[in-house]
Formats: C-alpha cells, structure tokens, sequence
C-alpha cells in the first residue's frame, strides 16, 4: 500500500484511505499505528470512521460474545463518525484520534499535539473541526471542479444540515 500511494503521488494521481478505528481488541497504540502509516502514505484525502456493529452483523454478535456491547439493548441513532457503542479500554481517546486522525493525516506536524489533544473531553469541538476538514476536502481535494454559487451554498447547507457527515 505504501509503494502504490508513492506511485500515485509520483504520477499525480489524487488518492484517498478510509480507516476504521476502535475495532474489537485493537488498542490505542495500534490506532496510533494506524495515524502513523496513514501519514506515510501521504494521501490527498482521509477519512476514518469508528467500528459500528450494526444489529444483524457477525460483527455485532462477535462485540455481544466479547462482552463489549451493553447489556441493555442499544439504539443506534447515530453514526459511526460521532461515537462507539462499544465499552473499549480508551474509548473516548479513541474516538478522539478518529476525529482528528484526518486533519493530523493533512499536517503531520501536529502528530505529537494530537497525543495531547486525544486526552481532553473535547469531542464536540474535534467533529466540528473534522467536518470542517472534510468539507474543505471534498471541495478542493476530490470535488475540485468550479462550482456556481448556487451549488456551493447548497452543498455547504446539505453537508452541514446532515447528520452522517
């Protein structure tokens, strides 16, 4: 994977990584991993969710069996960009890196203030700042043709009005 996102980059071709964090039994030095190699890949664009066993999925059967799910049936109102449903060691650390592994993908510098900044209880903060990024990714990084002013308000009101995003 490293080789092709050289490749790519040495030919001009825009690439992008989707992670997963907060998967079953990962810890948060692995996530850490995760950053680091996504940081060497040197992508145009990243986006990184947190694991979300949805009811009906192995994977939800596999979280119940390990204990990870709640005992109490759960209601799965949001999305895999907000938080965990899972009881993960580090868990709000974890779902910090999700949310600021992307802009710490764009300014690697930023890498030793992201340890710092995954301990505060600042997760709303860090979605706004993660939805900003990708906002900014999707209109110059991947969508980077010339949109009319219609278009931008109305792309700007849907990506902000979602609550996937």
């Amino acid at each position: 994977m490293l080789k092709a996102s050289r490749l790519l980059k040495k030919y001009g071709i825009r690439s992008g990584i989707l992670n997963i964090v907060g998967i079953l039994g990962e810890s948060l030095s692995e996530c850490l991993e995760t950053l680091d190699f996504t940081i060497q890949c040197r992508p145009d664009f990243t986006s990184t969710s947190l694991l979300y066993p949805y009811p009906g999925t192995e994977i939800h059967e596999i979280a119940r069996k390990m204990r990870l799910l709640p005992e109490t049936e759960i209601h799965f109102k949001e999305t895999y960009y907000i938080h965990s449903p899972l009881n993960l060691p580090y868990k709000k650390k974890i779902e910090n890196l999700q949310k600021l592994l992307p802009i710490t993908v764009e300014f690697p510098r930023m890498r030793c203030l992201t340890l710092l900044l995954i301990k505060l209880p600042l997760g709303g903060l860090y979605n706004l700042i993660r939805r900003l990024h990708k906002g900014f990714c999707l209109r110059y990084k991947i969508f980077y043709y010339k949109l009319s002013l219609k278009e931008y308000i109305s792309l700007v009101w849907r990506f902000l009005a979602s609550k996937a995003g």
